[in-house]
């Protein structure tokens, strides 16, 4: 499992460099998904994945709320945010989790690394 972060990880500097930054977070996704499985084993490239695909709390906040369905409008008043700061939570969100939307938030929120 170790062997597979660390290449997930450096697949995703690659990503990174030839431009393609969703795929490079799906990537870092996976590398701190597969490190969290490993009791405790880390290696420095795998530790800045896992530190960069960590949420805010504003972040997993609005994530959670758009994954249940609510509206950014709904998320906003809830927060008491302005309606631009939750969609710039959300594409934060979506760029730290490798998904293009809403409909992936469900399963990269499960998938998100706790430790």
């Amino acid at each position: 499992m170790l062997y597979a972060a660390e290449a997930s990880a450096e697949a995703a500097v690659l990503l990174r460099r030839a431009g393609q930054p969703r795929d490079a977070a799906a990537a870092e996704q996976k590398a701190a998904w597969l490190l969290a499985r490993c009791e405790g084993a880390a290696t420095p490239s795998v530790q800045i994945i896992t530190a960069r695909v960590r949420l805010t709390p504003g972040e997993l906040d609005a994530a959670v709320q758009a994954a249940a369905g609510r509206s950014n409008k709904q998320i906003a008043s809830d927060m008491q945010l302005s309606v631009r700061t939750v969609e710039s939570h959300l594409q934060r969100a979506y760029d730290k989790l490798g998904v293009s939307g809403r409909h992936g938030l469900a399963d990269a929120l499960r998938e998100q690394p706790t430790a």
